[in-house]
């Protein structure tokens, strides 16, 4: 296992360096340079792993329904919920999941903002409609606006965090964004002739002017190809144009329905940690983003005028007000429709209210905190899994009675609420004489 490569579907290839919780977390160090803890279930080996545990053969293999359990469980245990489990687990919220369902298949709101507390479901949510958008013929791409890798005002970190985890479907199996590629390049090099990033590398797939150099350049990694790829905080309307470019493709060329980019803890476009100025050029690449979702005419049409902002830039849209990069001032949009759609996780804030004043069309969706029902729900079938792969759940074990302990202890939300719950059932299964008063 140790040195061994993967693939996770966030943060693209990297090599592992080490393991803890029984294998089922990986220390990787990855092509970015950066190492990570990451979970197990969320990655795919890109080579044959040696037999190291039983544990990890299982993991290898999922053999046995009783494993399968195991392995949901231990993920539990992290309040998290495996990737490729997320649809079947998702409790307490028919009425989102339907109005999710609608956007997906609208053509008129091309951007969703699910907005909650922290710990309300956000992010198991956006997992939901990444799930559900990759079923449904879209190619999809998941971000997370973090202060540290991805901070929104960076807008080419954004774009490489997108990229490492674009996929869609060929059939069954899921393809990535080197595959996606690579098809735009036997199918559709004609169409994108006028599109100054794409082009370049589609016209040299299959060539000797593949690279490895060519492929860190179109995914936002360092290189030295031409049209340079700026990491400047104006270039938002440079990668809003490359993935503009690829929506329109996924659509026209790959025959799918379009592009969702997932966008979670938005909320860190504006935040103490950043100055003014940061906030200004983090808010200009998401309302980029949803004015493109809109199929905004303005994007396409209005004048790019220079207007000199101390520490802001030299060159906006005068109908938008949208920053341009000083060296590369491409248009935001690539065609229209753009067939793009994109999600946004946020607490709450008065971003929701801007978006919509600059133009934005969107479905607000508010997550309260799930009923009591979904709540017994979720520790139901949390019962049913551990005794599936732990052969336990005593006979004088009282369901509703470790419900009531628990959901008394869960006060910081759903995610809470699923570590808490196996926990107890540890507590009792190590511990069986101890009673349900003991620990209250």
């Amino acid at each position: 296992m140790i040195g061994k490569r993967l693939e996770h579907r966030k943060f693209g290839k990297g090599t592992v360096q080490e393991l803890r919780h029984r294998g089922l977390e990986l220390h990787v160090l990855f092509d970015d340079g950066l190492n990570r803890w990451v979970r197990i279930e969320d990655t795919r080996f890109l080579s044959p792993i040696p037999v190291v545990t039983s544990v990890l053969r299982a993991a290898s293999a999922l053999q046995s329904e009783a494993f399968r359990s195991r392995f949901m469980v231990e993920a539990f245990r992290l309040g998290i919920v495996p990737y490729g489990s997320v649809e079947a687990f998702t409790f307490g919220r028919d009425a989102e999941i339907a109005e999710i369902k609608k956007w997906l298949g609208s053509t008129d709101t091309g951007t969703l903002v699910v907005e909650g507390e922290y710990g309300s479901g956000k992010s198991h949510l956006l997992e939901y409609v990444y799930a559900l958008a990759l079923n449904q013929g879209y190619a999809v791409a998941l971000a997370e606006l973090d202060p540290n890798e991805a901070p929104p005002f960076r807008p080419k970190a954004v774009y490489r965090k997108l990229i490492q985890s674009f996929r869609y479907k060929e059939g069954t199996e899921v393809k990535d964004f080197r595959d996606f590629m690579r098809a735009l390049g036997r199918l559709g090099k004609e169409s994108l002739q006028s599109h100054q990033y794409l082009s370049n590398v589609v016209s040299k797939i299959g060539t000797p002017d593949e690279s490895e150099w060519l492929w860190n350049w179109i995914e936002g990694r360092e290189s030295y190809y031409y049209p340079v790829l700026y990491d400047h905080g104006t270039a938002a309307n440079v990668y809003c144009n490359i993935l503009a470019g690829l929506a329109w493709t996924a659509r026209l060329i790959l025959k799918l329905r379009g592009l969702v980019l997932i966008m979670d803890e938005a909320e860190n476009v504006d935040t103490g940690w950043y100055y003014g100025y940061q906030v200004e050029k983090g808010f200009n690449l998401v309302c980029g983003l949803t004015l493109l979702a809109s199929n905004d005419s303005r994007l396409r049409d209005e004048a790019i005028i220079g207007a000199y902002r101390p520490g802001i830039g030299t060159w906006f849209g005068r109908g938008t007000d949208l920053i341009y990069h000083g060296h590369m001032r491409a248009r935001y949009c690539f065609r229209f429709p753009s067939f793009l759609k994109i999600a946004l996780a946020f607490t709450p804030t008065y971003m929701v209210d801007k978006l919509e004043k600059n133009g934005t069309r969107l479905l607000s969706l508010h997550l309260h905190p799930l009923s009591e029902a979904a709540l017994k729900q979720i520790f139901e079938h949390i019962c049913l899994l551990y005794d599936s792969g732990y052969g336990f759940l005593e006979r004088d074990l009282d369901i509703s009675k470790c419900f009531e302990v628990i959901k008394g202890k869960s006060r910081a939300g759903t995610r809470s609420f699923i570590k808490g719950s196996v926990e107890i059932l540890d507590l009792r299964r190590f511990h069986p004489g101890m009673s349900l008063e003991q620990i209250e």
